[in-house]
C-alpha cells in the first residue's frame, strides 16, 4: 500500500502541479441535498455520544476507551466513566475495548466487537472479508494500471 500509495502521489502531483491539470469532480443533481441532510451527523454525534454506556460488570478499567478517544470526550472520575457532549461517533472507544464492555447508543448495532481489521482477512473469516477483498483488488488493480501506463510513456521510472 506505501509503496502504490508514493508511485500515485507522484503522479497526482505531476498532473496538477507540473502540468497544471484540475480534475473537479462533477456533483451529481442531488448531492447538495444530500450533504445538507448528512450534516445533521455533527449534531446527531453530539446528542448519540451522551448515550454511550460501558458494563462496569465486564470493564477492566484498562483506560483504552479513555487514551483513545481523539476529542477526550471520556472521563474517568470518582471510579465512574463519565460521557461529555463533543463525541464524533468515531467508536474508537468501542474498536479499543478489549472485553467488549461498550455500548454505542444507536449506533449499537453496527458495532464491532473488537479492533477492526482495515486489511483484507481470508474468505469467510469476517462478515465483510468479501466486500473488502473485491474493494482493494478494484483498487490495486487500477492503481497499478494507472502507474503502468504512465511509466511506459516516461523515461524515468515512478519513484
Amino acid at each position: 500500500m506505501w509503496t502504490v500509495g508514493q508511485k500515485l502521489a507522484h503522479l497526482d502531483a505531476k498532473d496538477y502541479i507540473v502540468n497544471g491539470v484540475t480534475n473537479k469532480p462533477r456533483r451529481p443533481v442531488l448531492m447538495g441535498w444530500f450533504i445538507g441532510i448528512l450534516r445533521i451527523e455533527q449534531w446527531f454525534s453530539d446528542w448519540n455520544g451522551r448515550m454511550f454506556k460501558i458494563d462496569t460488570k465486564k470493564c477492566v478499567r484498562c483506560m483504552k476507551c479513555v487514551n483513545a478517544c481523539p476529542m477526550g470526550n471520556i472521563k474517568y472520575e470518582d471510579g465512574k466513566f463519565k460521557f461529555g457532549k463533543d463525541c464524533v461517533c468515531c467508536t474508537r472507544c468501542s474498536f479499543n475495548c478489549p472485553v467488549d464492555a461498550f455500548s454505542i447508543g444507536l449506533l449499537n448495532a453496527w458495532r464491532v466487537n473488537k479492533p477492526y481489521a482495515f486489511a483484507p482477512v481470508e474468505e469467510g473469516k469476517e462478515k465483510h472479508a468479501h466486500y473488502c477483498r473485491r474493494a482493494y483488488k478494484k483498487y490495486f488493480a487500477n492503481a497499478e494500471a494507472r502507474i503502468a501506463a504512465a511509466e511506459t510513456h516516461s523515461e524515468e521510472p515512478i519513484n
